[in-house]
């Protein structure tokens, strides 16, 4: 079984292929080769294949990235656009955490020595024989 194949079983459920095959206006043999991998839809049936799994072309390549990770047993039961706003949000935290980390990392500007061309401004050091007497 192919990716594409997987997706549209997961996605079916517990439907039957010929329920859905006849939503779609396909045969339920054309569907059943789409599952089975051993054929792809052209641009039209693929837009009725979505229509009768009532889905679209996002959720189902949200789904099928899912099925491609491993996640065989989903059924729906996951929610592919809460599954990107948790990929964003963690996205998100780690772009700042890495951002913070290279803040703290750059290098800093070298520190001005202190001016000695201006004796009445010069700053004698503690314990320097200017304050003892």
């Amino acid at each position: 079984m192919t990716l594409f194949g997987e997706t549209v079983r997961v996605l079916r459920g517990n439907r039957s292929q010929a329920e859905l095959a006849h939503k779609a206006g396909l045969n339920s043999a054309v569907w059943s080769r789409y599952e089975t991998g051993t054929h792809r839809p052209r641009a039209e049936n693929l837009a009725r294949l979505l229509a009768a799994l009532g889905t679209t072309r996002e959720e189902f390549e949200d789904t099928r990235w899912l099925v491609g990770q491993g996640t065989r047993s989903l059924y729906r039961a996951e929610d592919p656009p809460a599954v990107r706003r948790r990929v964003r949000f963690l996205l998100d935290g780690l772009a700042a955490a890495m951002l913070e980390l290279l803040l703290a990392l750059r290098p800093q500007p070298p520190t001005k020595p202190p001016r000695t061309d201006r004796p009445d401004r010069a700053v004698p050091a503690p314990g320097s024989s200017t304050f003892s007497e």
